[in-house]
């Protein structure tokens, strides 16, 4: 992440979607290096029972976990 405070905070909701956030977070790192300005990633995880939150950590987002739907 940016030192620069974030200006925006992008959440995205996810459950069991270790298949499919990796490619999300690269698109959204893309993304990110073209804006000027803080970008927060934030991925509430709702109890996933895969890797979700593993991946969402490794590529540096905030993970915040959801316990009830």
């Amino acid at each position: 992440m940016s030192d620069l405070a974030p200006r925006i905070s992008l959440v995205i909701p996810a459950r069991n979607e270790e298949r499919f956030l990796p490619t999300l977070l690269d698109s959204v790192a893309a993304a990110r290096a073209r804006f000027d300005g803080g970008v927060e990633i934030i991925v509430a995880d709702n109890v996933s029972d895969d890797r979700t939150a593993e991946i969402a950590r490794a590529a540096g987002a905030r993970v915040v976990t959801v316990e009830k739907r």
